[in-house]
């Protein structure tokens, strides 16, 4: 998966970029639980990072919790309206 977030916003860097990298290889997989365990093991901060909610909102969409997805998405669309 390739995330282009404007530059206005700061970058994810390790270990942060690590978790983001597996839970993109276990939601390839298709092992969601695994991938959202990755996610929670990112710094507080920058679990709202734009990057980040999108992996959570394929997360949720893959699993069909279509309530979380809905969830994220408006929360996307609030950082990044473009």
């Amino acid at each position: 998966m390739k995330w282009t977030v404007e530059k206005r916003i700061n970058p994810l860097e390790p270990p942060d970029t690590h978790h983001l990298l597996a839970a993109d290889g276990w939601l390839e997989l298709g092992n969601f639980q695994e991938a959202n365990e990755e996610l929670d093991k990112i710094i507080l901060d920058f679990r709202t990072h734009p990057v980040v909610l999108s992996v959570r909102y394929e997360i949720y969409a893959k699993s069909k919790k279509w309530d979380e997805a809905a969830e994220i998405a408006g929360a996307l669309v609030k950082l990044i309206p473009e």
